[in-house]
């Protein structure tokens, strides 16, 4: 990794967040977008990630605000330089409280859709997807399907979320949502993961 720019883009960021710099043409921040390897773009969103997850005082909204003006920059600019792996890393963000769960969910469709299905940080990869799985179950179910497919080595780490979350799928009665959670249960233990069949007899029942 380039440490100079890494230390260079956590940098800019805080600067970003506090509001001193801005995202408009020709802007340091904006500049820099355009030409960071792709090693100094992923140790930024990393660290935002990061400190969101372990500051001890409250977030201001403007700051929330800025950071998902950011996120949506990097996600959408043609001025941002990026490669599909450095998608994965939303994750980091997603994983914290506080941006709103629409917006999180739908960043995290799309960013899973351009990293083809690569999510960091692995380990309680699917601990809010599993909160949220009864209030936006499609797009929950969705995100879970494409994960826990591309990262099948993980599995293992996330038996209670993935189970909660299949759970609650099944149970909602709804018959498109129930066929599709079948294929994926079908579709691991045909990849050995047989623990999540028992969930089918339940619903069942």
């Amino acid at each position: 990794m380039d440490r100079p720019s890494s230390m260079l883009s956590h940098h800019l960021v805080q600067l970003y967040w506090w509001g001193m710099l801005d995202l408009t043409e020709s802007s340091v921040l904006s500049d820099f977008l355009a030409t960071a390897s792709d090693g100094a773009l992923k140790s930024m969103i990393v660290y935002v990630g990061r400190s969101l997850s372990e500051t001890q005082e409250p977030v201001a909204e403007e700051i929330v605000a800025r950071l998902q003006m950011l996120w949506d920059y990097i996600l959408t600019s043609d001025n941002a330089r990026k490669d599909s792996k450095v998608f994965a890393n939303f994750g980091w963000w997603f994983n914290t409280s506080y941006f709103d769960d629409a917006w999180a969910l739908d960043r995290l469709h799309s960013s899973l859709v351009l990293a083809g299905g690569r999510y960091e940080p692995a380990f309680e990869a699917l601990s809010r997807l599993s909160r949220l799985a009864e209030v936006y179950p499609s797009l929950v179910l969705y995100c879970t399907r494409v994960i826990v497919l591309t990262e099948r080595e993980y599995v293992d780490l996330w038996t209670v979320d993935l189970s909660n979350i299949l759970r609650t799928i099944l149970g909602l009665g709804n018959a498109e949502l129930t066929a599709e959670a079948t294929s994926l249960i079908n579709e691991l233990g045909s990849r050995g993961y047989l623990t999540y069949r028992g969930l089918l007899k339940v619903s069942a029942n």
